[in-house]
C-alpha cells in the first residue's frame, strides 16, 4: 500500500487483510514470545504461536496446515515474523492521505475470518480508497492463497483483467 506513494509505476493493488488495526500491545508481546521460541531453536512452536495469537487460526485450520507442502517453509521463515510485527506495530494507518491513492485496489478477505482487526482494516480502506473493489473470498480464512488457491486465484484474475475496474 505504502509503495502507491512512492512511485507511479503501480496501476493496480491487490491487498489482501492488510494489518492496519493490530492491537500494539497484545502484539508485540507475542512477537516478544516468538522470539523468545526461535533464540530457543523451538521455531515450530514460534510458528503455531504466531499463527493462533495473531492471526487467529483455529486448532483445525493449525492442523491441516501442518498437512501442507509449504509447512516447513513456513516454520523456517519464522525468525523474520517479529521484526516485521515491530515495523507494523510503528505505521500509523491515515485514512486521509489513502485519498491519494487513486488506482484501482483489490481488498480481499476471507468471509470465514476471525480477526475483528483485518475486518476494521478492510472496512477503513474500503471507506477511505477511491477506486476500492471488495472480494470477500467464500468459506475462507487467513489462509485463501494455501485452502483456497483457486478462488483467490479468479478474484485476482478477475480484478486484473476487468478494463477499469471500479
Amino acid at each position: 500500500l505504502e509503495a502507491a506513494f512512492l512511485t507511479g509505476r503501480i496501476t493496480r493493488l491487490m491487498l489482501y487483510e492488510p494489518p492496519l488495526h493490530e492491537p500494539l500491545d497484545k502484539n508485540l508481546a507475542v512477537a516478544a514470545k516468538v522470539d523468545q521460541l526461535v533464540k530457543k531453536g523451538d521455531l515450530e512452536q514460534a510458528l503455531i504461536t504466531f499463527q493462533a495469537d495473531i492471526v487467529m487460526q483455529s486448532p483445525e485450520e493449525l492442523a491441516r496446515m501442518k498437512k501442507r507442502p509449504n509447512w516447513p517453509g513456513l516454520v523456517a521463515s519464522i525468525a523474520v515474523h517479529p521484526r516485521q510485527m515491530r515495523a507494523i506495530a510503528d505505521y500509523r494507518f491515515d485514512p486521509a492521505r489513502m485519498k491519494a491513492v487513486k488506482i484501482p485496489t483489490l481488498l480481499l478477505i476471507g468471509e470465514a475470518t476471525v480477526s475483528p482487526h483485518a475486518k476494521k482494516s478492510i472496512a477503513a480502506l474500503r471507506e477511505s480508497l477511491p477506486r476500492p473493489t471488495l472480494v470477500v473470498l467464500k468459506a475462507q480464512g487467513h489462509n485463501a492463497m494455501d485452502a483456497g488457491r483457486d478462488l483467490l486465484a479468479a478474484a485476482i484474475v478477475e480484478f486484473i483483467a476487468s478494463p477499469n475496474p471500479n
